[in-house]
């Protein structure tokens, strides 16, 4: 027997009504110092959720196989370690503001197994926060699947990695076949959100309360807990959730930051988002923020772009999607109304809104998203790695044209002073990503996707060249209908930006315009 082994005969009686510890009259801890009894920095400061872009931007469902696509679709993308590594540093280097995994413990079946190759979301965000040094980091949480003490302490550990850049995306477990292999029954719906909110408040004491306490709930009976050190960020990780029910509706205003939906309209947006901000404010004096996710598909053509969404509907695995639809339609009031309706989205999109088009189009799509009260967006590809390259060159330079995105990311620095150790254009520290500006022509031994057109070099801000739209610029009107003029012009650069735009590029846009005039 070693030291620390106590046999039943020696170890003392433990009455109920008492604790272990006052029963074996452990001398108490204390008083702890404060940088492990109170958050470090201002979440505010740290998290790129806080940042001002008008519109958010980031990826949804890259630890896992197929990603948001129900579909035998062509795709470099692969759930392996390394590769989503490779997406994490080209949407940091692109400036995405978050990485939000799918929980997943069992695959959905089918000939895809959808889902079902997929990095648990605690170690697949620490392991990123590592990795990465300016993008937001989430793990998704199955709460039942999870004890709020350990969940408490391994948020809090991958806080401190990224440097307040962790969030926690809440859910409540939807899937039967998976609760069961927890030796779990599924709870009816609405009591699923009183579950949550119990696991919930225990894990806010335990990120807040300095000392020990106890416990004693419906669904928790807890002695003596404590946990330090704190979270890095305060008051707290940003927490997210995706529920749209009555319940699901409450449980957000109530208790998280960003709400994520999925509905069908503009019009439908705009009437959830006004309600579910002001129940949060009206009921609970808070703000809220509201997303959406869903497909981005994006080609040089609308018609390009509508054959390639409708390439992924064709090779769609509708075995996974149907029994995708008959657990969500019997379980999920979530997704009841629409699940019938759109049975495609669930092949291309995970049920989200579809985002497709030439470039200008999407943009105007991302117009309306904002226009409609959604914040931002967590995005799916076909082929993340290589869709996001031409997204950073084609779309991006029009989301910050059309004020939907503006500087401060697209020079690569990093929240807060504007300063910067690596390149200015932020590339740098994602090696060996390469951007569309810095990276070989393609084509060339792996390089490139097939299905992808390839991405015009990164536009220089001093030669942009006019936006096109389609038809019109066949007919001779080169600018966007909706998006400003930038003919002959670029967007100031701030000045606190400046030293380093000049480093880059020589001289600021304006510079460059008076320059060319005189």
């Amino acid at each position: 027997m070693t030291s620390t082994d106590v046999s039943p005969e020696t170890s003392p009686d433990i009455s109920p009504d008492i604790s272990a510890a006052e029963a074996l009259e452990l001398n108490p801890t204390a008083p702890r110092p404060p940088e492990e009894t109170r958050p470090l920095v201002d979440g505010r400061q740290t998290h790129p959720l806080y940042n001002d872009q008008p519109m958010k931007l980031g990826l949804f469902g890259t630890n896992c196989s197929y990603g948001l696509i129900m579909s035998h679709a062509e795709t470099t993308y692969r759930a392996t370690w390394e590769h989503t590594l490779q997406v994490a540093r080209t949407a940091e280097a692109i400036g995405f503001e978050a990485l939000v995994p799918i929980a997943r413990w069992r695959g959905f079946g089918g000939t895809t197994n959808f889902n079902g190759n997929c990095f648990e979301t605690y170690a697949w965000a620490a392991g990123l926060a590592q990795a990465t040094e300016r993008i937001g980091i989430f793990a998704t949480s199955h709460l039942p699947t999870m004890h709020p003490i350990v969940a408490a302490k391994a948020a809090t550990t991958i806080d401190h990695i990224s440097g307040g850049r962790f969030g926690l995306n809440l859910v409540m477990g939807w899937f039967s076949p998976e609760m069961e292999m927890f030796d779990g029954t599924q709870r009816e719906h609405d009591e699923r959100y009183t579950f949550g909110q119990e696991w919930l408040d225990l894990v806010l004491k335990l990120w807040s309360e300095e000392g020990s306490f106890d416990h004693h709930g419906d669904f928790f009976n807890c002695r003596g807990v404590e946990s330090y050190p704190k979270p890095h960020q305060a008051p707290r990780p940003i927490l997210i959730n995706a529920g749209n029910s009555k319940a699901g509706v409450e449980f957000s205003a109530r208790n998280v930051d960003v709400n994520f939906a999925s509905l069908t309209t503009f019009e439908e947006m705009k009437a959830y988002t006004d309600t579910i901000r002001g129940k949060a404010r009206e009921e609970h004096q808070r703000d809220i923020k509201t997303m959406t996710y869903g497909l981005v598909v994006c080609r040089d053509a609308e018609k390009e772009a509508k054959a390639a969404f409708q390439h992924v509907i064709d090779k769609g695995d509708w075995g996974a999607a149907e029994n995708v639809m008959k657990i969500a339609g019997m379980q999920s009031q979530s997704f009841n109304e629409q699940i019938k309706q759109f049975q495609e989205r669930f092949i291309a999109g995970w049920a989200g809104f579809p985002i497709v088009g030439n470039p200008e189009q999407v943009t105007e799509q991302f117009a309306q998203l904002k226009e409609n009260g959604m914040e931002g967006m967590i995005m799916g590809m076909v082929d993340y790695n290589e869709e996001m390259k031409y997204f950073d060159a084609e779309v991006m330079p029009l989301l910050k044209q059309a004020g939907l995105r503006h500087w401060a990311y697209s020079l690569g620095l990093p929240l807060g002073d504007g300063s910067a150790d690596d390149d200015v254009c932020g590339r740098a520290a994602a090696e060996p990503v390469r951007c569309a500006r810095h990276r070989r022509p393609r084509g060339g031994p792996g390089r490139g996707h097939p299905g992808l057109p390839a991405a015009r070099a990164h536009p220089d801000p001093r030669r942009r060249r006019p936006p096109r739209h389609g038809a019109q610029r066949r007919r001779g009107q080169e600018v966007h209908p909706r998006l400003p003029d930038l003919r002959g012009r670029h967007p100031a650069v701030p000045s606190r930006f400046a030293s380093q735009y000049r480093e880059r590029y020589g001289e600021l846009p304006s510079e460059t315009v008076r320059r060319s005039a005189g």
